[in-house]
C-alpha cells in the first residue's frame, strides 16, 4: 500500500473542524516520522497557503514531490492561461527548494473544458518533455468528472 502526505495543513487551516496549521516544528516531525516509515509522496499546492515554502525549507530530498496548477476560472485559455500555469509552476519549484518534482496535476478538472483547455495538457506535457516534472495528470472530485473528462 502506498501512503502519500497531504500538506495543506503545512500551510493553512482547513478542513471540517477548521484545524489551525501545523506548526513548523510539527511538520518537521510529521516528515521525520513518514521518512521513517518509508512514506515518500507529499502532497502541496500552491493554494495550500505557505506549504510549498515550509516543505522548501525542510529536508525534503527523499520525497516525490506532487503539486498542483492554479485554477484559472475562464471560459477560454490563452497563452495568458498558459504562462500562469508556468510561472506558478515554477515559482512552486522555487518554494519547494527542488530542481524537478514527481507530479504536476491540473487542480481543477473544469479548467479543462474551458475554450482550448487541451493547451493546459500540451504545457503539462512540455514541462515533462523538459524533465521539470515526472508524472502529469488531473485532480478529479466527482465521477462526472471522470466521464467527461
Amino acid at each position: 500500500m502506498k501512503l502519500i502526505i497531504g500538506t495543506v495543513l503545512f500551510g493553512l487551516s482547513y478542513g471540517i473542524n477548521k484545524t489551525t496549521k501545523i506548526s513548523f516544528k510539527e511538520t518537521t516531525k510529521i516528515l521525520n516520522t513518514a521518512q521513517k516509515n518509508n512514506i515518500e509522496l507529499l502532497d502541496s499546492a500552491p493554494l495550500y497557503g505557505n506549504s510549498e515554502k515550509i516543505i522548501g525549507k525542510q529536508n525534503n530530498s527523499q520525497f516525490k514531490i506532487v503539486t498542483k496548477t492554479p485554477h484559472l476560472n475562464t471560459k477560454e485559455i490563452t497563452k495568458k492561461e498558459l504562462s500562469i500555469l508556468t510561472d506558478t509552476f515554477k515559482n512552486s519549484l522555487k518554494n519547494l527548494n527542488q530542481k524537478n518534482i514527481y507530479g504536476l496535476l491540473i487542480h481543477n478538472t473544469d479548467d479543462l473544458f474551458s475554450k482550448n483547455g487541451y493547451l493546459l495538457l500540451e504545457t503539462l506535457q512540455q514541462l515533462k518533455k523538459e524533465k521539470l516534472v515526472e508524472k502529469i495528470g488531473v485532480s478529479v472530485y466527482t465521477p462526472k468528472q471522470i466521464k467527461k473528462y
